[in-house]
C-alpha cells in the first residue's frame, strides 16, 4: 500500500534518480510528521469525549498521576509537563474559569501557589 510520501519519493526519483540512496529522511520525517497529526487527532477527540481540551486534558492527568492531594506547584507542574510555563499559565488560566482547577496559596509559605 502506497502513501503520500512514497507519492513524493516517486517524484524525487523521477526528477533526481541521483539522490535517490539518500531519501530515507524524507520518508522518514513524512511518516513521523503523518503520524504525529494522526496521534493528535485521536488525543483531541479522546479529551472531547470528556468535555475538556486536549491541553485541559495534559493538566488534568498531570495532576492525577502526581498522586494525592493532586496538587502541584507551578514550578512542579513545569517539570512534570512537556510544555512552556507560559502554555501552563495559560492553560491554567482558561481551566480556573471553568472551575476545572484552582490556585490555592501554600499554608506554610505564602509566596508558593498550588494548582
Amino acid at each position: 500500500m502506497s502513501d503520500a510520501v512514497d507519492a513524493i519519493i516517486g517524484q524525487w526519483v523521477k526528477e533526481r534518480p541521483d539522490v535517490a540512496e539518500d531519501l530515507w529522511p524524507v520518508q522518514l520525517f513524512g511518516r513521523i510528521q503523518r503520524l504525529a497529526r494522526v496521534i493528535d487527532k485521536s488525543a483531541k477527540a479522546a479529551a472531547a469525549a470528556h468535555g475538556v481540551e486536549h491541553g485541559e486534558f495534559d493538566v488534568l492527568t498531570t495532576l492525577q498521576r502526581s498522586g494525592p492531594p493532586y496538587t502541584l506547584t507551578a514550578g512542579a507542574f513545569l517539570k512534570a509537563s512537556m510544555v512552556t510555563s507560559g502554555a501552563i499559565t495559560n492553560r491554567i488560566d482558561k481551566m480556573e474559569a471553568k472551575g476545572l482547577v484552582e490556585r490555592v496559596r501554600d499554608g506554610d509559605d505564602r509566596r508558593t501557589i498550588k494548582i
